[in-house]
This record gives structure tokens, sequence and C-alpha cells, in this order.
């Protein structure tokens, strides 16, 4: 493994460059004095000796902001408004500042030479790589925030999106307008080094933003102004742009910050949109209003007339038609059908001359009858047809473009040219274009037969299509110009090299039995790819170039591996249209030696359905704050088995669980499971508790739950967190009915049920509290809606235990019903209701049953690691509240390695808080070989049950001497963080991290 990405220096590295009046002092202080000219509209380069230029005149700032490609107008403005570069009060009564026609961007004249934020059209004209934003359902914004859209405010009482990897604001009318510019997650190309760069999105900024460069605080409520890095979260003002990119090269690269040592650079992840992975559906929906925002006036102070234009010549009703063509407005007097034309066409992200199109009325859709519009005519006036706003359509001109040039770009191809124009007719094929794209990007050697070409549609979302060799795609071009001059401008195509790496595909849902047989679960998947309707033949699937599996009967899943994408997008949109409808998943590729050495990336898994809305909430932070392609929903399918599988060849990461104890369990089962295929065999857990007992979370001193905590907090506590060892244990269940109290000859005469296993990590519970989870297992079934918050949870809990302080069951005297045997010894039971197996000091959200064992007893203390459990008795309800009061402690029974539970009657049973009821037989627990490796939290004590129970023995006597505050000081274990913070210099807090969720 090739340490080739970057390794950012650590903070202390920063802090003595600050010392030393170098890197982020020396620039500040270069400032220093003058920050306050470059909030006026200076631009960086002007404070370092160059002479500020003369005051532009207005035709003169109009053509300075063409260059960007805004069409400024003089406007004046009857509320407060806030310049968006320099963030200042335009001052005036008429005519304060200029304001672009296409983008809504308001300047100051003397903020016009300094614009860093190019027009709507010119930005959709740079997005070589589209990425398509995942948007949040539409949600009400409770902060002051601006649409990055259409640049204005976003009203409380409005709904909005969120893109949960970029924090992308859009109304919910703006959203399908967005142009796919989200981060690019997945960048490897073979025998390519690049760099990682900023990520910037404007505008939006938390109230403590500080500019990187001067210092200074650059956020704004005012108007969407300055700039955030997607990744690294660095923020700068819009004049400090320049300077930060006039910096030394090291500072132009992206390197993550405080989690660098976390990402998962995208540089080592090589992924590729299938058809349907980011298609976005777009439903049509009534225009009834002018669009987002209030209703703008003209110079003199009168309303405009509210108007829609529709990009498109197949349709007239604008009803039935797409959101993404559709652009709401409003004309003022003196606007020409011409001028309309123009602003629309940027709108559209369409650059081409106004000449090729013009504007329709339509007068009756129902017969087609259109009114064309001449440059000249005026629109205020324009008769009225039908009810609503006035809707115009754009036409393209009839006559046909037979020829002209086709932009290629580059797919991760080994060429440092990024872009390539081929001349093209309507007989041009695709492998034609390919043959003249490779001599272009300086590829003669290659094989022709090794390339394609690949359409790529920005319609709704992003999707991608394979070109076959006679495919004319010039043609194809024009006739959905004919359609949508939007769409046609949305287009992409790319040369892309047909292996394109391994490319694995993730299939749920199988049956267990299938899958433990390989000739079966072949033949299986084959019958799946033959029930899709758009299936190709079976003998022109190339099933010799498909490795299938591995398979993991016990998740029900299967891997195939494919060396050619184009095979695998086949497959998958095979699948996706089988009646079955098995769950399909692409995973990323990771390439190790693409990751450092010095990195320890983090594979973080949430239950998206834990905590009521906090695991949406969470999944949407932790893919803002690392790469979307490491953080994983366990239930979008598959479990945990895709994301393991992804990381496989990583040889050192962690693991972060969202959710309860039952989740926990289900990941280490997974990781168990794959343990063969994992370069990291035991990958070190850490726990974000979003159950309602939370019990291994509280011993490992994560917390009780998650209490809305910042992401970033969470994250760098993980940098505290030391690595210990966790014992699990198997529990095998034999049903033997002869063993029943009171049986018949006909039960004794049953024959035994096959045994049954599984794996046990925080404790196990018969009578009293497995009768009262099972009594909320089953509340939950009938009635789930209502189970949507930890603290109703609870209720139910105090509820049922209150019902069993008066009722009698079985689990009265349970000492009757049940015999146990430690290391082979029968227990002496007391008159009980309750008994629990612990494996660690946490039972029944935050009781600790086993407590602190008295010097003179035969007991040792609890631990983790020490490959003993301890027997632990209850004899009622007040017993337990008792217990979690700290007056009383639980009935110590025993401590043991090997145990033996007989049931005689059918009591019931939970593990790890999943309850039912177990017939009559016996329970065999015995500790599994591989212990589990767990993070301990930063809030570690002394005397914990954490530690291995040979340093607890060394430390008794010197226990019963000093005070538990002073046990608590003598026994600190140096963390990662501490290891890497010099002596005297004091660690930040924490709670003081300035990032949002």
């Amino acid at each position: 493994m090739s340490d080739n990405s970057p390794s950012p220096p650590l903070r202390q590295d920063s802090r003595k460059r600050l010392e030393k009046g170098g890197g982020d002092a020396a620039r500040r202080a270069r400032f220093k004095g003058r920050s306050h000219e470059l909030e006026k509209g200076m631009s960086a380069p002007d404070l370092f000796g160059k002479k500020a230029p003369m005051p532009l005149t207005e035709e003169e700032a109009l053509v300075v902001g063409q260059k960007k490609g805004h069409e400024f107008e003089r406007k004046t403005f009857f509320q407060m408004t806030y310049c968006h570069h320099c963030t200042e009060l335009l001052w005036g009564i008429k005519g304060q500042g200029l304001r672009c026609k296409v983008c809504n961007f308001i300047s100051h004249e003397k903020c016009i030479p300094y614009l860093k934020v190019p027009c709507r059209h010119v930005l959709a004209e740079h997005i070589q790589d589209p990425v398509a934003h995942k948007w949040t359902k539409p949600l009400a914004i409770g902060r002051k925030a601006f649409c990055n859209i259409c640049r204005k405010r976003m009203n409380v009482q409005s709904q909005g999106v969120i893109c949960e990897v970029c924090k992308f604001y859009a109304h919910v009318n703006c959203k399908s307008k967005a142009f796919n510019n989200c981060k690019r997650c997945a960048t490897y190309a073979e025998g390519m080094k690049d760099l990682n760069r900023h990520h910037w999105i404007e505008g939006n900024l938390p109230s403590s933003a500080q500019c990187h460069v001067c210092a200074k605080n650059c956020a704004t409520s005012d108007c969407l102004s300055s700039f955030r890095c997607g990744w690294c979260g660095i923020t700068v003002h819009s004049g400090c742009l320049d300077t930060l990119e006039m910096e030394e090269k090291e500072t132009r690269v992206c390197t993550f910050r405080d989690l660098w040592h976390m990402v998962v650079v995208p540089q080592a992840i090589s992924y590729r949109t299938s058809l349907k992975s980011h298609a976005d559906a777009d439903t049509p929906e009534e225009v009834t209003d002018g669009g987002e925002g209030e209703e703008e006036e003209d110079e003199y102070g009168s309303k405009g007339r509210p108007c829609v234009v529709i990009d498109g010549s197949g349709k007239t009703d604008f009803r039935k038609w797409k959101k993404t063509t559709m652009h709401p407005t409003h004309v003022h007097k003196k606007m020409t059908a011409g001028e309309l034309l123009s602003i629309s066409l940027r709108k559209c992200g369409i650059s081409d001359p106004p000449d090729d199109y013009f504007l329709v009325d339509v007068i009756d859709s129902a017969k087609g009858q259109e009114r064309p519009l001449a440059p000249s005519d005026l629109l205020y006036t324009l008769p009225q047809t039908g009810y609503g706003p006035l809707r115009l359509y754009i036409r393209t001109k009839e006559q046909a473009v037979v020829k002209g040039r086709l932009k290629v770009n580059s797919s991760l191809l080994k060429s440092s040219i990024k872009q390539v124009s081929v001349p093209v007719s309507n007989v041009t094929t695709a492998r034609e274009i390919v043959l003249d794209a490779l001599a272009r990007f300086g590829l003669e050697d290659e094989n022709p037969v090794d390339y394609c070409l690949v359409e790529v549609s920005q319609d709704s979302g992003v999707t991608e299509r394979l070109l076959g060799n006679t495919n004319r795609p010039w043609q194809q071009l024009q006739e959905i110009r004919k359609n949508s001059a939007t769409i046609c401008s949305l287009q992409r195509y790319y040369l892309r090299h047909r292996e394109g790496g391994l490319t694995v595909l993730y299939i749920g849902g199988i049956p267990k039995d299938i899958l433990k047989d390989e000739a079966k679960y072949t033949e299986h998947v084959k019958k799946l790819i033959s029930e899709a309707p758009t299936c190709p033949p079976s003998e022109d699937i190339p099933y010799d170039r498909i490795k299938m599996g591995p398979a993991f009967p016990e998740m029900g899943g299967l891997f195939l591996e494919f060396q050619t994408f184009d095979l695998a997008m086949k497959i998958s949109a095979a699948l996706d249209e089988t009646p079955s409808h098995p769950k399909v998943i692409m995973l990323p590729t990771i390439y190790p030696e693409a990751v450092s050495m010095n990195q320890e990336p983090l594979l973080v898994f949430v239950n998206g359905k834990s905590g009521g809305n906090q695991g949406v909430e969470l999944l949407s932070a932790f893919r803002r704050h690392l790469n979307p392609h490491q953080v994983f929903d366990l239930m979008a399918g598959g479990g945990p088995l895709p994301g393991l599988y992804a990381f496989r060849d990583i040889a050192n990461f962690r693991i972060l669980i969202g959710g309860g104890d039952g989740t926990f369990g289900w990941v280490l089962s997974a990781v168990q499971e794959l343990k063969e295929k994992l370069a990291c065999k035991s990958p070190p857990c850490a726990l974000l508790p979003l159950g309602t007992g939370n019990d291994l979370a509280r011993a490992l001193h994560w917390g009780a739950g998650y209490t809305g905590n910042k992401v970033m907090s969470i994250l760098l506590g993980m940098e505290d967190a030391d690595v210990i060892e966790l014992d699990r244990w198997n529990l095998t269940f034999t049903e033997d009915p002869s063993m029943a109290i009171g049986r018949s000859e006909k039960d004794a005469a049953k024959p035994l049920v096959e045994p049954h296993s599984l794996v046990m990590n925080n404790y196990m519970g018969i009578g009293l509290d497995a009768a009262i989870a099972l009594d909320f297992h089953l509340a939950r079934e009938e009635n789930p809606a209502k189970f949507n918050s930890r603290f109703y949870n609870k209720g139910v809990y105090f509820q049922l235990g209150l019902q069993k302080m008066i009722s009698k069951d079985e689990t009265s005297q349970l000492q009757k019903y049940i015999n146990i045997y430690v290391d082979g010894k029968k227990v002496d039971l007391p008159s009980l209701e309750g008994v629990v197996l612990l494996n660690i000091s946490s039972w029944g959200a935050g009781t600790d049953p086993w407590g602190d064992p008295p010097s003179d007893s035969d007991f040792l203390p609890q631990a983790l690691d020490d490959g003993i459990m301890e027997v632990v008795g209850v004899t009622g309800v007040m017993h337990v509240g008792q217990i979690r009061g700290g007056i009383r402690s639980g009935i110590r029974l025993a401590q043991g390695k090997a145990f033996k539970v007989e049931v005689l009657t059918t009591v019931p049973i939970q593990v790890d808080g999943e309850a039912w009821p177990q017939p009559p037989g016996t329970i065999t627990v015995q500790r599994l070989p591989d212990q589990a490796a767990m993070l301990q939290g930063p809030d570690r004590k002394f005397y914990s049950k954490q530690q291995s129970k040979k340093e607890l023995s060394q430390l008794i006597t010197v226990s019963r001497q000093l005070s538990e505050p002073q046990m608590h000081l003598s026994g600190g274990i140096s963390s990662r963080r501490d290891r890497h913070t010099p002596q005297g210099e004091s660690k930040p807090p924490l709670g003081q991290v300035e990032e949002d969720n």
C-alpha cells in the first residue's frame, strides 16, 4: 500500500506555524488594518501594492459583468437590499444597484470588476462531470437561508429542500432547475494522480463562520454571499477567494482538515452512475404564480405581469410539462419578446444565439393555434388567453443543423486533456466519434475496441446510456433539441474505457437454502435476469465474465463481480425490472493503494428507522462531513454486508454504528460472517445510541442516547476512544418436551426439535425483565406508529412494570421452573422473579445489578474481556427500582465461564432486548473464541468495568486507600489526541465545534 494522498499537518503543527508567524498568521497579518477595504469591494490583489482601478461607468460595468455571463440592469429597490459580493447595503433612492436579469445577482457598480460568481448559464457550461444532488424531503427551513438557485430568501413559512451531501439549499419549485454540481465523491483513475480540490458552495454560512484568509466574520443573514468548502468546511469572503487561490499550492488543495484520517478521499473511489441510481422523479405541477419570493416592481413602482416561459415544441399544456422547462418571471411595461427570449434561454442554460429561437403565444391549445411573437412586441399589453399567468413557449426554428461540433469529455482516461471538440454530422456514428476522440486525447496507440461513447442525460438527476457503434449522436441530439432546448443543452458525451475497473453488485432477499449451494444460486440469478421484460437473449449474456459469489446464506445476500461496467449496468437494469424485484445495490470500488497509510477510514452504519427521525438526520449529517460512499443506511436494503464488502481491501479502518443494541449485534454478526474476506479482521466499533435502552453504549461510555449533538463533535470524540475487547457468547437452544413439569406420556414421546443458536453481546434475561420486554414487543407490533420516540417507549416500559407488580404468573416463583449450572455446578436459587446472565455492566436502560462486590466476598469485579459472565437475580419490580436508585444491588448468584440453563416450563426469555416465550428444554452458553474490538468512549472512569480483570485485581488494594475522585485522576490512559498534543498545550473542548449538523 502506497502513500499517494497528502497527509495534512496535525493541529499542533498549525499552532506552531502560528507561533512562528508563518502560514495563516502571516496571511492574516498582511490583512490587519486593511481588511475593511476588502469588505467594501476591493479585491485582495489591490491590497498588495496594486493600484485600484478608477470607478466604472454604467456601460463599462455592464461590459465587465458580461465576462462572467451576467446581464446586469440598473434596478430601483423598494426595500433594504444588500450587495451579494461585499454584503453592504445598497444606498440611495433610485437606481441603487445592478441586478442580473438571469440569476438575480445584485451588486454595487464598484464591486463589478471583482465578481467571483458566474451566471447560471456559464456555470452549466463548465460542469463536465455532473453529480446529482441528493435532496431531502420538503421541510420547513427554520433559519434565515437563501435559495442557491434563485438567490431569494427562503421564508420560514415556505418549504424547501437541502442536498444531503453538499448542503445546497433550494425552494421546492426551484429544485428541478438546479444543475448537477454536487460534490465529486469518486474520481479514481488508474495511473492518474489528482489532488482533491475545494468544492465551493455559496452562502448560507453558520453565524460564527470566520474567513480563512482575513480571520473576520464572513457570515451574513442579509443575502447569499461568501463561500464554504463542502469537504473541509473552511469559509472565505467572496473578495478573499482570489487571495486563497494565489497562495502556495497546498492551500488550494483540500486537506479535509481535522477529519483527514477518517475520510476516504475521492481519488480512492471508483463509482459509476447506473441507469436508475440517481434518477429523480419529477412530477408535473401547476404553476399559479411567478415563482418563489415577492412580486417584483419596475422602476416606476408598478407590479410586473406574471409570466411563465415554457421550453418545448412538443407540448402546449403547461400543466403536463416538466418543471425543469418552466421559468416563472415577471415582465415590466417596456419588456419586449426578444429581451424575454434572451433571458429565458440563459435561465435554461442555453448559450446558443437567440436568432435560432422564437416565442409563441398559444391561442387555443385544443386546436393547436399559436401566435408567433416578433422580437419587438411588448409583452405587458399582450392579450390574455385563459386563466393564470401569461404563458409563452420557446420554439426552435425549423432549419435542420446537419453538421456541427460535439464536445466529448474524458471519463477518467489516462490523458491530461479534459475535453475535445469533434466535428460531426447527421450520419456520423458513435464508432467514428470514438476514433476521432482518441486521437485528439493523445491516445492513438490504444485499441478503439476497448473504448465506448457514453451519453449522460441530466433531465432528471443524472442517467447514463451506452451508445452502440451504429448510433448517430448528432442526429439524436437534434431530435431532442426540437422537443426541448433545455434538455438538449444538458446532454453530455464521455469517452470511457470499457473495462472501467471492477464493478460489484449486491443482490439481497435470496432464500437461505438457495445460497448454500453454488449451483442453485447461479441458476437462480440467471432465472431472475431472464424474467426481465427487456432482457437480451441468454446466449448474448457472457456469464463466463460474471463472477457469482461470495454468498452469505445467513444474511440472504449474494455479490456479483464484473470486469466491465457496461455489463454490470445491463444486468442491474434487468434485475430492477424482474417481477420479484430483488434488492440490487451497486457498490463503490475502493482502491487500497490510494488510501494513505496514515489514514484510518471510518465506515458508518446508521439505522434510519431508529430514534424517530434522528436516524435520517444523522445520515444526512454524516454524508456532508464524510464521503457519502462510506455512509450506509442499514434499512435501505442489504444491511451491513454491502458496506463491509466495499471496505474489504482496506487494512485498517473503524466502524461507527448508529442504532440500538440490536443494530450493533446485527453489524457484529455481519463482520463475523465476512471475516475471511476482510483485510482488517476485527475493525474497532464505536456506538452512537439511537435505541431505547442503549445498555452497551452506556457500558462503553457513549451515552444513554443521542440528544442532538453536533456530528463534528461525535467524529472528533472518536479520536479519544481507546480500543478494548468485548467477550461474545454463543447460545444454543434445544427444545425438549420431556423436561416439562407435569408432562404427559404423549409429550415425553415427542421428538427433539433441531437446536438453533444465536450470539449474545450484552445479557440474557429469564423471567421478569423478559416478560416486560415481550409485552412491549407485542404492543409495538400492534401499533408501531406510536413507538416513535425514546420517551414514549420508556413510558410504556414503566406502565408494564407497574402491571407486573400486581400480576402473578410463572415468573413469580421462577426458581421452581429453571435450573442453572455454572461450570458444571448447580446454583442454589432463592425465591426470585428474574435471573440475568450479564456480560456488561449495564442492564435495563442503565441499571448496574452486579455493582461493586465487597472486598471480603469471593466475587470479582465485572469486566468485558475476562471470559467470565455474572449471574444475578431480582426479586421483583420494587427490587429493580431499588437497584436503579442505588439503594441495593442484585442478588449475586455466581460467576463462571460455561453455563447451562434447564427450562422446565414455557418462560419468557430475552437476549439483548429481543424477547420470546421459550418452551421447555436446555440453553447452553459458551464463550466464542474471537472477541470483538470495541471503542471506549472518551468519558472514562478509573474504576471502569471495561478494563481487564488483571488490571483491576492489581488495583483493588489501592482502591481501599484512595477516594473515588483520587482514583479518577490517577487512572488516565493516553488517547490518540493526547499523543498528538505537545506538552503544556490545552486541547480544544469538543463542545465548541462550530459546524452544523
